[in-house]
């Protein structure tokens, strides 16, 4: 009986975050230091490719290069080098 409620109980918190928003990759690191793949320069954009489109990418990191009074221009994509449920990562550069 225990086994089937753990199981359950998995598969909803599971469901709950199969497919996060679009994310822009930064993270606290060791020590309480703030460790970004992005800057000021250049938005790195953490995304599932088969749920998301650039329109979304794009209005993303145009929000985030706003910041600086630019505009975030597409540069490239990279598969699997983000999280487990957002394993893509678009890059744009401000300009």
């Amino acid at each position: 009986m225990n086994r089937y409620v753990i199981l359950i109980l998995s598969a909803l918190s599971m469901v709950g975050c199969s497919y996060p928003r679009p994310f822009i990759d930064s993270y606290s690191g060791v020590n309480n230091q703030e460790v970004y793949r992005s800057s000021a320069d250049r938005v790195v954009v953490c995304y599932n490719e088969r749920v998301w489109g650039m329109d979304t990418l794009q209005a993303l990191a145009d929000a985030e290069c706003a910041r600086t009074k630019r505009r975030a221009v597409y540069d490239t994509t990279t598969p699997w080098s983000c999280s487990l449920t957002a394993p893509s990562s678009a890059y744009f550069n401000c300009q």
